[in-house]
């Protein structure tokens, strides 16, 4: 029973409140429940001796019967065990980092200029949606990079969230919803089983009360942000890298969708 909930616990990641909120009172009644298994076996088997008739009757109906009380004990407490180890109702889930460090070469040379000009656009309040475009290799998401680190030393009350998702070629909305509700705490194994347009909607509600900046990385072709759940121009604030055959006309369709 130890061994189970264990597994349970060190794959939750509700972990860290795992252990300094329920953690204690939950091993507490683990360590009880395998006391009184070990208890519950030595008396099966002195039972097992009492049977007679082929195990339909016990010459001590008395003891049987303690011993059959104890045993629904026992189930009433593995019970609670089982419930009180669903980790969704003991913790709350520890929120996603505002913005996540993402690995990058630091001998990369070249981009400074063109760095600054977009760090500049950000600080525009007019610029809803800045794009990069251009052939394959010079650069995009570098850039792309350095501008999502950048953020790591930006005050908090500038930004509350920076979320960087990977488009690709082939790229389906559900998963950039899916890597958003990541960020913004909403991905949970029943949010997953969610029809597309509810999801969009919840990722919308979210996403609406906070200044947020949405890194799209790879971008080939139009997205309609609006099915993922991205709210409208006059909310929202995101930068994109798309390859040179889109040009900076696609990105602006997909901003306007």
């Amino acid at each position: 029973m130890y061994g189970k909930f264990s597994s349970r616990i060190v794959g939750s990641s509700y972990l860290p409140l795992w252990e300094s909120i329920s953690g204690p009172y939950i091993y507490c009644l683990i360590s009880a429940a395998e006391n009184e298994v070990a208890e519950l076996q030595k008396l099966k088997d002195e039972e097992t001796q009492k049977l007679c008739l082929g195990g339909y009757c016990s010459t001590n109906c008395k003891s049987s019967y303690n011993f059959g009380k104890k045993v629904h004990k026992m189930l009433q407490v593995v019970t609670t065990l089982m419930t009180e180890g669903d980790f969704e109702n003991v913790a709350e889930k520890i929120p996603e980092a505002p913005v996540d460090e993402i690995p990058i070469d630091p001998t990369i040379v070249g981009l400074q200029s063109t760095f600054d000009k977009v760090w500049i656009c950000l600080g525009d309040q007019q610029a809803g949606v800045i794009g990069l475009y251009g052939m394959g290799g010079v650069g995009k998401t570098t850039l792309l990079t350095q501008v999502n680190n950048k953020f790591l030393d930006t005050p908090n009350d500038v930004f509350d969230v920076v979320i960087w998702a990977v488009v690709s070629k082939d790229q389906k909305l559900e998963m950039i919803q899916e890597t958003i509700g990541k960020k913004i705490s909403l991905w949970d194994d029943s949010w997953k089983t969610r029809r597309l347009e509810e999801k969009a909607l919840d990722i919308f509600k979210v996403l609406s009360q906070k200044r947020f900046v949405l890194l799209l990385d790879d971008v080939w072709e139009r997205i309609d942000l609006i099915k993922v759940g991205v709210p409208p121009l006059m909310y929202r604030r995101g930068l994109t890298e798309a390859p040179e055959t889109e040009k900076w006309e696609g990105v602006k369709r997909m901003s306007f969708t």
